[in-house]
């Protein structure tokens, strides 16, 4: 499954839009101890859309101590948040913040810093990845995640162990974003904590229950196919819709796609 991944630098994201090239995002919920200026307009934007979505923080943490306060951070910011994909800590340094500050670059060191991280999310009943570039997660992380973001923008990725989702470009091209954007490869059913659980067994019976940013694809596909005994809504044989979130995801993909017109 295609996705992107966006923080405030991509500015206003249509996210309708750009539903009909991808299948999930990830949001930047923050980074050190300050929310991502677009986040909760993000947040409003995946979830009309109906699109599934994660977050992640880039962190600031120095020490062990500092990852702990930053997780509850984040912990703060999607408290009442439905996710679908994991919670990610962004391990790197990129604006050169932590060379600046005498961080020791060492295995052990960047590794308890991450397992920290894991381990409060965890404690605070979510789940949680690591993201970072090949190189560090090769020279310097060696934790226990639920989930690893490989950062390699390249035509494959060449990481030797398992790896979640892969960022295989930082100058992505997708409807609805302004600019360059990260884009991402899901491989993995990197659902979570139950929640997909309970969403796969959420069933839509009638067009009543069906969510409003659901209903035009759903109305498209009955107009196209009826419902019993056809490819687009087989239906549960009474006449009934039989749709579980999942299934009304791929509807209003493919309707966004312009399949059903």
């Amino acid at each position: 499954m295609n996705g992107i991944d966006v923080s405030h630098f991509e500015g206003a994201v249509d996210w309708k839009q750009a539903a009909g090239e991808i299948g999930f995002a990830l949001l930047r919920a923050g980074y050190g101890h300050h929310e991502d200026d677009r986040f909760a307009e993000n947040l409003r934007g995946t979830a009309e859309a109906g699109l599934p979505i994660g977050a992640y923080l880039y962190s600031y943490a120095l020490n062990e101590a500092d990852a702990k306060s930053e997780a509850e951070y984040l912990l703060s910011i999607v408290e009442g948040v439905k996710l679908d994909l994991l919670l990610w800590i962004d391990m790197e340094d990129a604006d050169g913040y932590k060379a600046k500050h005498g961080f020791s670059f060492t295995k052990a060191n960047i590794s308890g810093i991450v397992q920290s991280f894991i381990d409060t999310v965890r404690a605070g009943g979510r789940k949680c990845g690591v993201y970072a570039s090949k190189s560090w997660l090769e020279d310097y992380i060696d934790v226990d995640a639920d989930g690893v973001w490989l950062a390699q923008w390249a035509a494959r990725p060449t990481y030797g162990k398992p790896f979640d989702i892969w960022q295989d470009s930082d100058s992505g091209s997708v409807s609805g974003v302004s600019g360059a954007v990260d884009t991402d490869v899901l491989y993995t059913e990197g659902w979570i904590d139950g929640e997909e659980e309970e969403a796969e067994m959420k069933v839509y019976e009638t067009l009543a229950d069906v969510p409003d940013w659901g209903k035009p694809a759903v109305e498209a596909a009955m107009e196209k196919d009826g419902i019993d005994g056809n490819k687009v809504l087989s239906g549960t044989g009474d006449g009934k819709l039989g749709l579980t979130e999942s299934d009304l995801r791929s509807i209003v993909r493919e309707y966004r796609l312009g399949l059903y017109q």
